[in-house]
């Protein structure tokens, strides 16, 4: 089945998956795998980010990197280029929206795992704990979305997970869930989530994992995707961190550790 507001044959098509997994300790890995078509060429890009005793890596691939994507709620990732293989196991269920669409096109987003028992290895050493994986799928360049300002985020703990995305701009819409019950909050920024007086997830900014134009980041380590799209794309601003959370309802808490990110279009 066609994913809504997708059904029109695109001439842009851009296919996006994320993972990630944080152990108890603060280690991290985050990994991304995507297809993009447009005007006739087609490529692929793989690129892991991790942070591993305070340490922070990153390594690309232009091989291509597919997911598999079990019948029992499990998802696989071998990504020998960067040298990475994984496994998320679902521990909720699937969550999907279509953030955006116009005449032109559409960004769908799917969550196939809020939340996963995650293992993941890569070169001598593995991760295991808590993870997500979503899938961001669009049929309109990002470069023509009508968005000045993103702010993505998940937050996982043993009894609770929040994701939320907030896009500003021309268009504007907020979107959040905690335990996969879509909810309105009061104010979402780096620093908080704010469901309520009485309720909210706080995020202590400890480790920035990466933060810089595009250019300067993720296009500079990948010459093919900055030939690919226009150069205003390299101006646009990510910081992105590892946060401890803290998620607090009156007298309950529950403490995990967060990773989102805050991204400008400067053009």
């Amino acid at each position: 089945m066609a994913e809504p507001g997708l059904t029109k044959r695109p001439t842009f098509r851009m296919k996006k998956w994320y993972f990630d997994c944080v152990s108890e300790s603060g280690d991290v890995l985050i990994l991304y795998a995507s297809e993009l078509h447009w005007r006739g060429i087609h490529l692929h890009y793989s690129a892991l980010l991790g942070r591993r005793g305070g340490d922070i890596e990153t390594r690309t691939s232009m091989r291509r990197c597919v997911p598999g994507l079990g019948g029992d709620g499990r998802i696989t990732l071998d990504a020998p280029t960067i040298g990475v293989s994984g496994v998320w196991r679902a521990a909720s269920s699937q969550l999907e929206q279509t953030l955006f669409t116009s005449e032109e096109g559409a960004v769908h987003w799917h969550c196939m795992q809020p939340k996963s028992h995650t293992t993941v290895a890569f070169g001598q050493h593995s991760i295991a704990g808590l993870g997500y994986a979503e899938c961001l799928t669009l049929t309109i360049p990002p470069w023509r979305l009508p968005m000045r300002r993103l702010q993505w985020g998940r937050f996982l703990s043993t009894e609770e997970a929040v994701i939320w995305i907030d896009w500003t701009g021309d268009f504007s819409r907020r979107w959040v869930w905690r335990n996969g019950e879509k909810i309105e909050v009061g104010t979402v920024d780096e620093a908080e989530i704010c469901f309520s007086a009485e309720e909210g997830l706080t995020l202590d900014q400890g480790t920035v994992l990466r933060e810089g134009r595009l250019g300067t980041t993720v296009l500079a380590a990948a010459p093919a995707l900055r030939k690919f799209f226009p150069r205003a794309m390299s101006g646009i601003h990510e910081r992105k961190w590892l946060s401890e959370g803290k998620y607090v309802r009156g007298t309950y808490h529950s403490a995990g550790w967060a990773i989102h990110e805050i991204v400008d279009w400067i053009v």
